[in-house]
């Protein structure tokens, strides 16, 4: 890990340990995070479910509809990536935060994280581009989510 540097007195990061598991939360140490030996990650803001329980969410996106990227993880193990269009009146409004979090706890999810949305939105399998980016193409983006086989 290179450099520590949490904006607003925290780092909200998301990513997988050493034994392949979810970690997710806040960090105000480098040492606290680095307890959980993450390998790889991303930060996020806000955390949706921790425990199975939805958390507070902040009032300025409680109710507003955007594009959404989430990570989950059910008591298995097993990952969930959810991704929702949005800004494009003939296709997708987007959606709440406050959705996502009764969808989760609906499938059972345990950990949820909100990670960037809007027109960094996006979906791949196979080198094609399953949803319709908020953008109308895949824009640029500094950091992704890689899922291998």
């Amino acid at each position: 890990m290179t450099g520590f540097h949490p904006s607003n007195g925290e780092v909200f990061f998301a990513g997988i340990g050493q034994h392949g598991k979810l970690i997710g939360g806040h960090f105000r140490e480098e040492k606290a995070l680095l307890n959980h030996k993450p390998i790889q990650g991303v930060s996020f803001l806000p955390i949706l479910i921790q425990g199975g329980k939805p958390l507070p969410l902040p009032k300025e996106w409680k109710n507003t509809k955007h594009p959404r990227t989430i990570i989950g993880e059910y008591a298995n193990g097993d990952f969930i990536l959810i991704v929702v269009d949005g800004r494009q009146s003939d296709w997708s409004k987007g959606v709440t935060l406050e959705r996502l979090q009764i969808k989760l706890i609906e499938l059972g999810v345990k950990e949820g994280y909100n990670l960037d949305g809007g027109g960094s939105s996006a979906m791949v399998f196979k080198d094609r581009v399953l949803n319709r980016p908020s953008d109308g193409k895949q824009r640029p983006v500094a950091n992704n989510i890689v899922i291998m086989p």
